[in-house]
């Protein structure tokens, strides 16, 4: 999708996002972030999405390395201004229909493309699902 290699990122970010903090950590810190922007995100394709714990732990279930921990910053953004890139109804015959957004980040300067999955649910719900160096996906790497 063009859009995602050429088009604008959603968000900018130093690259010192959640950084390791001795006695702290990364979930209590995310979720205290998301509690200071609302605990929500507002997404044009499904309504409101809960920022909670449980995305967190889903998120971080998934495997989680430095710049994902980062990238949790970005959640908000890429679920408001993202790009509807997959959805599947009754995902695995689970009950609930599934939805990836994707949109450009930058992290250190650097461009990514930032995924998150969406749950529709009686309640939305997400999960970071993946951070990935946009040149590692173009013409570019």
């Amino acid at each position: 999708m063009s859009i995602l290699l050429k088009g604008p990122v959603v968000c900018t970010l130093t690259g010192e996002e959640f950084a390791p903090i001795e006695g702290k950590n990364l979930t209590d810190r995310v979720v205290e972030y998301f509690k200071g922007i609302g605990g929500m995100a507002y997404s044009p394709f499904f309504g409101n999405v809960i920022l909670n714990k449980k995305g967190v732990d889903d998120s971080i279930g998934h495997g989680v390395g430095r710049n994902k921990a980062i990238a949790f910053a970005a959640v908000k953004d890429v679920i408001e201004n993202g790009v509807l890139v997959d959805y599947d109804k009754n995902h695995k015959g689970r009950g609930y229909d599934g939805a990836v957004i994707s949109a450009p980040i930058e992290i250190k300067e650097e461009r990514y493309i930032c995924s998150v999955v969406i749950t529709r649910m009686k309640d939305n719900r997400f999960y970071l699902h993946e951070v990935i160096e946009q040149k590692k996906l173009s013409d570019e790497g």
